[in-house]
């Protein structure tokens, strides 16, 4: 156990090229708390305290005014910098793997989309036709029960996500299957 500052402590640290996890006790404002600082190295490569300096508060300014403190060694497993280290991970690691999952959905949705074949199902009349508005015709005559949406995007030039709005405007008016 050191009876040091926390300046002190990262002196220390640096002569020694020390690697390792140092805990004190803390009292602010009246509220018991903790301090760890992690150093490898000589390098304080991370800290945690609860609580927490305020808005704007460094962590030397924070524990400059409690003086010296009693720094005690601890494992890793024990520290708290290791458990939310530990939480971090984990929880980008189930962000990763949920990520991939939709990314994988959604490239299978897409090629769904892009591999159905779109149908005529009913024939409209000249009149008709000439109601829709231009975008949507021009997809509407195009669907023949062969081509892909991908196959009339690339006919009438447009990306793949303006033909499926065609697409799902014409399916929702009811006039292909």
């Amino acid at each position: 156990m050191l009876h040091i500052s926390y300046e002190e402590l990262l002196r220390l640290a640096v002569s020694y090229q020390y690697s390792g996890i140092f805990h004190a006790d803390i009292m602010i404002n009246g509220q018991p708390g903790f301090v760890e600082v992690l150093i490898q190295d000589g390098q304080s490569f991370d800290i945690l305290s609860v609580p927490a300096p305020r808005r704007g508060e460094s962590w030397e300014t924070m524990l400059a005014p409690l003086g010296r403190l009693y720094w005690k060694l601890i494992a890793p497993e024990t520290s708290n910098i290791a458990a939310r280290n530990e939480y971090h991970a984990q929880l980008l690691q189930v962000n990763q793997v949920t990520q991939q999952q939709q990314a994988q959905a959604r490239a299978q949705e897409a090629q769904h989309r892009y591999q159905a074949i779109p149908r005529q199902k009913i024939q409209l009349s000249p009149d008709q036709l000439r109601q829709l508005p231009h975008r949507y015709r021009t997809v509407y005559m195009l669907i023949d029960g062969y081509r892909t949406p991908k196959d009339i995007a690339t006919i009438l030039n447009k990306t793949i996500e303006e033909t499926d709005q065609a697409l799902a405007y014409l399916h929702q008016q009811n006039i292909i299957t």
